[in-house]
């Protein structure tokens, strides 16, 4: 499969369900490392979906009770995907996990993923606590009463209370 052409303000195309693609509400695009463009949505009817240059597809997980809204995606530095909502998928090598918040003590609700250069996934719930995993480690760390923001050029965390205290 190519890869995606890169923007060109001249060239536009509009994908639509007759392209393969099925896209919910709050859509969510990521490009990974190889090349392929992913989208996800908010609707815990549509799927996961790649794009390799020329076809979209809709990507099945096999897992069973695995079907979740996506609010997330991106792609950490070991070259595995993650999906986050409301559980936690990751793709990697081509096979597929679950990740559920009694395995790791994730948030419950939707989740925001963000991938630090330290090596680090947080995985922050929506008004809930934030979990950092070093998924090269197996290890976590669970962060309550804030939400994960954002990474620094510099590196540095920025965390926003209940209070709005950063």
């Amino acid at each position: 499969p190519g890869s995606p052409e890169p923007y060109r303000s001249d060239s536009w195309r509009i994908y639509t369900r007759t392209d393969g693609l099925e896209m919910g509400r709050g859509p969510r695009t990521f490009q990974s490392s190889d090349g392929n463009i992913w989208a996800v949505s908010n609707d815990a009817w549509a799927d996961i979906n790649r794009f390799d240059g020329s076809t979209w597809e809709v990507v099945r997980h096999g897992i069973p009770d695995a079907k979740t809204t996506h609010t997330s995606i991106l792609e950490t530095q070991d070259r595995t995907l993650w999906i986050g909502g409301n559980a936690l998928l990751s793709r990697r090598d081509g096979t597929w996990r679950l990740h559920t918040p009694a395995d790791l003590d994730l948030p419950s609700v939707r989740t925001r993923l963000l991938s630090t250069s330290d090596g680090h996934l947080w995985v922050a719930g929506f008004e809930d606590h934030a979990v950092r995993l070093d998924y090269g480690n197996s290890r976590v760390r669970t962060y309550s009463d804030v939400a994960y923001q954002t990474e620094g050029a510099d590196g540095s965390r920025w965390f926003v209370s209940e209070r709005g205290v950063a």
